[in-house]
This record gives C-alpha cells, structure tokens and sequence, in this order.
C-alpha cells in the first residue's frame, strides 16, 4: 500500500488508531466512516454499502488523518496534523495540508513560520493534535 494512501483515524471503540485505506458509506442518510486495513478482505456493496469486508474499523470522522508519504529522523510515519520538533528544538511544528498548492507543509504552533516538509526527515514526531492538544497548549503559553 503506498504510504500516501495510508489513513489513520480514532476507533469509535476507544481501542486507539487504526490504520490503512478510508472508506466512506452513507446509508439511509448516515455517515459511517472506516478504515480498511491492508489485510482486509472482501467488498461494500456500493447500492447498500453493506459492507462484507472482514476487519473493517469504523473510525471518528473528524480524526482521520492522511499521511504525507514522508517520515521522520527516526522512521515514523508523519501524518497530517502530528506535532514534529525540528532539530530537537524546542520550537513545535504541526503538519498541515495547504489546499491550494496541493501540498503538505509545517507550520510553527506560534504561527509565525510556515516551512517546506521537506525538511521533515530531519524533525521528531512527538505526538499529534488529537491525542495531544496540551503541547499546543504548552507552546503558546512559553
């Protein structure tokens, strides 16, 4: 599976992130949202989205997060939304989507600099908006 297609998001179940392809079915005017791990099986019925494929995740809507393709100094995957350190500094970045260029960047948690990911190979991973706002916090409160 290519890492740019790789989605993670929060299990209704509270069990934490799943990870692999997003998938969408609306029934009867409801939304549910899914992830499909790579080793998933099977297929949605697109008429009924009766789904039929075994391992399926039903995951919170508003905390899927696609990844960027990229990963850091350490070998973890990035995703939008994670929370880097460059350089081991103290100054925190968050990784966005800018609609308009079609790309990924990092933009500083005090917002006074916007930079190319791809100097995001050199950062840390240290957590992510989601399960981590308080280092948000933290930062704009140094």
């Amino acid at each position: 599976m290519s890492e740019q297609r790789m989605y993670r998001g929060n299990r209704v179940d509270s069990k934490g992130w799943a990870y692999g392809y997003y998938a969408v079915i609306v029934v009867d005017s409801i939304v549910y949202c899914y992830i499909i791990p790579a080793t998933a099986t099977g297929t949605i019925n697109q008429g009924t989205g009766q789904k039929a494929i075994e391992g399926m995740i039903e995951v919170i809507a508003t905390s899927v997060r696609q990844s960027t393709g990229r990963r850091d100094r350490d070998g973890v995957k990035i995703y939008e939304k994670d929370i880097v350190s460059l350089f081991g500094a103290t100054l925190l970045y968050v990784i966005k989507w800018n609609e308009r260029r079609a790309r990924y960047f990092m933009e500083s948690t005090i917002g006074t600099f916007k930079g190319d990911i791809h100097q995001v190979n050199l950062s840390k991973v240290i957590g992510n908006t989601t399960d981590n706002p308080e280092l948000l916090e933290k930062q704009a409160n140094e």
